[in-house]
C-alpha cells in the first residue's frame, strides 16, 4: 500500500536540512570538545572541584609530657583520593599543616578524617650517613600501624590537635650502627 502525495501530512516527510541542523552542531562539538578536554585536562579539574576544601589545621606534639620540638607530622586522608598534609613542629612542639597542591605548599589540610604519623628523631645522635634513630613511638611511624587520628572540620577554629605521645626510647649503642 503506497501513500499518495495527498495522504502525507505536511512537514512529516524526511528533510535532510533538519537532520543536518542536529548532526552538524553535534559533530562540531565532539570534534572541538575532545581535544579541548585533553589539552585542558578537564577530568582532573573536575575531580579537583570535587575534593573537600583545604582548611587551616594546627596542633602541638608532646613526647613524655614535654613539647616535641622538630617532630614531623604527616597525615593521610581516609576514604579520599587526595594528598595528605605535613607539618614540622617548632621548639615548642607547635605545628601548622600544609598540603602540596601542584607543587605549591598551601596552608591547611583537606576537610575529613585523617590518619596521622609523628616522627621525632633523637637530637643526641651523632651525625653520620644514616638518619638518626626515632625516639617517638614506633607504632606512630607508619600509616598502617598508627593509632593517631584527626578529623579536620570546615570550621578552622575547631582544627587544633594536641598529640600526647609516651615512649621510652632505648639509648643507641655502637652495636646499633650498621655494618659496612
Amino acid at each position: 500500500m503506497s501513500q499518495s502525495p495527498a495522504d502525507v501530512r505536511p512537514g512529516s516527510e524526511f528533510r535532510l536540512g533538519r537532520v543536518l541542523w542536529v548532526v552538524v552542531p553535534c559533530a562540531v562539538a565532539v570534534a572541538v570538545g575532545l581535544p579541548v578536554w585533553g589539552y585542558f585536562d578537564v577530568s582532573t579539574r573536575i575531580s579537583r572541584w570535587m575534593l573537600p576544601p583545604l582548611v587551616p589545621a594546627t596542633g602541638q606534639v608532646y613526647l613524655n609530657g614535654e613539647p616535641a620540638g622538630k617532630a614531623e607530622v604527616f597525615t593521610q586522608p581516609i576514604g579520599m583520593n587526595c594528598r595528605g598534609a605535613m607539618g614540622m613542629a617548632d621548639e615548642d612542639g607547635r605545628f601548622s599543616l600544609r598540603t602540596d597542591v601542584d607543587g605549591d605548599w598551601v596552608p591547611g589540610a583537606r576537610a575529613g578524617e585523617h590518619r596521622v604519623i609523628i616522627l621525632k628523631q633523637d637530637p643526641q645522635a651523632k651525625p653520620g650517613p644514616f638518619k638518626p634513630p626515632l625516639i617517638s613511638p614506633p607504632e606512630c611511624a607508619e600509616f598502617d600501624t598508627t593509632p593517631l587520628r584527626m578529623r579536620v572540620e570546615r570550621d578552622p577554629a575547631r582544627n587544633q590537635f594536641p598529640f600526647h605521645l609516651e615512649h621510652q626510647a632505648r639509648a643507641s649503642t655502637a652495636a646499633d650502627a650498621p655494618d659496612r
